[in-house]
């Protein structure tokens, strides 16, 4: 379990158009702070400076990695320097010379959002793109799985042969802290903290070097810190960082986007938020005790 995690948002408005993502939200409070949109090689070389081995980097973040034509550099630089590296992608925009560039990378995880035929994901299955998922599997890329949020067509099934696949309900997906505007809103009151990272360590990396609390902020409501003008250490110790647990402890502190948020709950045992998260995932039982309140 990696406590600390960097996710990698290489490029600002998705080549992608996936119905539960607020693309336009993130678009326009990036504009109003830079107008560099795709991250660029050297900038992700000096962001990952200050950063500490045991940090987990994730190219995921906000958008899909490979529509930054430099990803797979990116990539291995990071395990190049001894980071542990995962990788969500839909591989639009890899290369097949992509993937022999980073076969050989030992990842924790390698995730394929698959196209769905139900609308949420969709995508022309290309000969080329087949021949993409081809192949990723022929290279036995390590921690490969895949997800769809509906029905995946036979043909990109087959290509991918018996590579495990997780089918996620769209019904089960989180709002964006309430940024998807056809999703159920909340707000959950009293004292909160972050079920998957208490600690509040798993950021978001911005082209522009700008370093957001987390992967639900797609109105940029937290930045955190900005990692071409401030080292790592200087952001955990930040003042809006501060703010945050601050606010997470009283809600008359001031307003969070975690109040809006699936993943947050309340103070309990690590235990018992364990087996709360587990079971808001699983959708089976109550949980040990209500963690919202409100609307």
């Amino acid at each position: 379990m990696y406590t600390k995690r960097l996710e990698i948002t290489t490029t600002v408005g998705c080549v992608n158009s996936c119905r539960v993502c607020p693309q336009k939200v993130l678009k326009k409070a990036y504009r109003e702070r830079s107008a560099c949109r795709v991250l660029p090689f050297e900038t992700f070389k000096r962001c990952l400076d200050s950063v500490p081995a045991d940090v987990l980097i994730e190219f995921c973040g906000m958008s899909e990695p490979f529509g930054n034509p430099e990803c797979a550099d990116m990539v291995l630089y990071a395990h190049e320097r001894g980071f542990r590296v995962s990788m969500y992608t839909t591989a639009v925009g890899m290369r097949l010379e992509d993937v022999q560039k980073i076969g050989a990378v030992p990842f924790v995880t390698f995730k394929l959002h698959l196209p769905d035929i139900d609308g949420n994901f969709q995508l022309k299955t290309t000969e080329a793109y087949l021949a993409v998922l081809a192949e990723i599997r022929r290279t036995g890329i390590s921690g490969l799985e895949s997800m769809s949020l509906g029905r995946v067509d036979d043909v990109t099934r087959r290509v991918l042969g018996d590579t495990p696949h997780y089918p996620q309900e769209v019904s089960r997906l989180k709002s964006r802290v309430g940024n998807v505007s056809h999703m159920p809103s909340l707000y959950k009151a009293g004292r909160i903290l972050c079920l998957r990272s208490p600690r509040l360590r798993r950021w978001v990396l911005l082209p522009s070097g700008d370093v957001l609390l987390c992967c639900m902020d797609y109105g940029m409501k937290h930045v955190i810190g900005n990692l071409t003008r401030q080292s790592y250490p200087a952001i955990a110790a930040s003042p809006e960082l501060k703010r945050i647990r601050r606010r997470m402890k009283d809600e008359k502190a001031g307003d969070i986007i975690c109040r809006r948020c699936e993943i947050a709950g309340r103070p309990l045992s690590h235990l018992q938020n364990v087996y709360n998260l587990l079971l808001a995932r699983m959708r089976v039982f109550p949980a040990l005790a209500d963690s919202s309140s409100g609307t």
